[in-house]
């Protein structure tokens, strides 16, 4: 591996990776203060290493080197191993992708040959700073990264980046290619905001084509523009078209997607990082769900089978398991009204109404069809009826049906007039999703729980409270901040 002087590093390709049956191809490494172990595995530390003011301009497209799925980097161009750790890397510039980083995937070659065999590699970023890069033609101003699984950023500032790309979707500060080929990849970033960037196209703060994201509840994402000017370019690229483009049957306000936008499956709290709640508004062909606020007095079950002669009764009451006291027996009253009776043992009975408040599951199953059921819900009534033994208080229990188990989800009623997004790709058939408009602010339970999952498109601005906000910021130990992607 050589070094040349001036602007960076030049390596050929069979010499970056182990595996020598990669195709040769010329590709440039700019960066100061790195360094490479036995490995090959390429480190920069916080002894000094600065790279700034580097440019990257590839003879190749996006996807145009050998086996290589990406292309650019202006500051650091990496196929292997790549660990950040108190460096900065402000000011670079990559005619392609990821002005800042970027981390390419590659495929295999045999001489001329492609083996069916992809390579995602490691990045480690334990700390960093991320500032004013540019990319031009594909996504990723700041971060351009298609890593293994185990990959992370731990912290730092990702700042001021830029795309200006008019083919691909974006990606200011951020951008995560999908995973191809049965692969599996990903990026763990602790504890991000994501503020002030500005789309010229979809997703000002967060933009997915058809890949799929997760947005975890220790994230927040606010203040970003979307300016939803017109689509991609690139034929390979979908969901922006579909809401761009009538024919599809969508028609979408303008922001809609300032600060979220994915076209295929996605995940979305409304909780956010400080304790505060995003409070989505948009479009989405998903639903939303949520863990009722139900706090019950204390649970209940108590279960009959068989006959007479071979009945077979046990009872819990909070956890206790009272069945080796002898309960007599559990009688089904009224299914359809909820109404039952019961035996409890006199040491851990009480007066009327002791149990009400309780979340209660009785079945019986004696063989008998009109004595036999299941009732499941909230005690609303208990009446001590008179008692045919010595030992046990006996109880007429009413028991609400409708109210939900503990930590049982429950969906949010959207309106009844979704439009219809009828939408296809080169790997998803043509079908048509509903999608529904979100217009209020409060339709997200604030729970910590509360949760958008969708199959298909998701536009959301956020509306958190100046206190939210405020509190998100000073939790944040990673910011996505005064980025800006013109990519239609």
């Amino acid at each position: 591996m050589r070094r040349d002087t001036g602007s960076g590093l030049k390596t050929d390709w069979d010499l970056v990776q182990r595996i020598d049956t990669v195709k040769t191809a010329d590709l440039f490494y700019i960066v100061a203060g790195a360094k490479w172990d036995s490995s090959n595995n390429l480190s920069i530390d916080n002894e000094g290493a600065y790279c700034t003011g580097t440019g990257f301009h590839p003879p190749y497209s996006a996807f145009g080197c050998a086996g290589c799925l990406g292309g650019g980097g202006g500051g650091i161009f990496s196929m292997d191993e790549t660990v950040i750790a108190g460096a900065s890397l402000t000011g670079n510039y990559a005619s392609d992708g990821g002005g800042g980083l970027l981390m390419a995937s590659y495929a295999l070659y045999s001489g001329t040959t492609w083996i069916d065999q992809y390579i995602y590699p490691l990045l480690k970023v334990e700390s960093g700073v991320f500032a004013s890069n540019y990319a031009g033609t594909s996504e990723g101003g700041g971060i351009n990264a298609t890593p293994a699984k185990e990959s992370y950023i731990k912290g730092g500032y990702i700042t001021n980046n830029m795309t200006a790309t008019e083919f691909d979707y974006g990606g200011g500060g951020l951008f995560l290619p999908s995973a191809t080929h049965g692969k599996e990849t990903g990026l763990t970033v602790r504890y991000p905001i994501v503020t002030g960037n500005t789309a010229h196209g979809f997703g000002g703060g967060v933009g997915v084509c058809t890949n799929g994201v997760v947005v975890t509840a220790d994230a927040a994402i606010f203040d970003n523009t979307a300016d939803q000017a017109n689509a991609t370019t690139n034929p390979n690229e979908y969901g922006d078209q579909w809401a761009l483009d009538p024919t599809y049957g969508l028609k979408i306000d303008p922001h809609a997607a300032d600060d979220f936008f994915c076209a295929k499956e996605s995940t979305v709290f409304n909780a956010m990082l400080g304790g505060g709640y995003h409070r989505w508004t948009g479009y989405t062909s998903g639903t939303v769900s949520y863990i009722p606020d139900m706090t019950y007095k204390g649970t209940l079950s108590a279960t009959r089978t068989g006959g007479w002669a071979n009945k077979a009764v046990s009872m819990i009451i909070d956890g206790k398991d009272l069945t080796s006291s002898g309960i007599p027996n559990v009688i089904m009253k009224n299914k359809a009204e909820g109404i039952v009776e019961i035996y409890v043992p006199d040491a851990h009975a009480g007066s009327d109404g002791f149990l009400e408040g309780y979340y209660a599951t009785v079945k019986v199953a004696t063989g008998n069809s009109s004595a036999d059921g299941t009732v499941a819900g909230e005690v609303t009534a208990c009446k001590k009826v008179e008692s045919d033994s010595p030992v046990f208080k006996k109880y007429e229990l009413t028991i609400d049906q409708s109210a939900p188990a503990p930590d049982q989800r429950q969906e949010v009623h959207f309106d009844d007039n979704p439009q219809t997004l009828v939408a296809e790709t080169r790997t998803d058939e043509k079908k048509e999703y509903p999608v529904y408009h979100l217009t209020d602010p409060n339709t997200f339970p604030q729970t910590a729980e509360a949760v958008l999952q969708a199959d298909r498109f998701t536009a959301l601005k956020a509306n958190p409270t100046s206190a939210d906000k405020e509190a998100a910021m000073g939790m944040a130990v990673l910011y996505f901040t005064g980025n800006y992607s013109n990519t239609n």
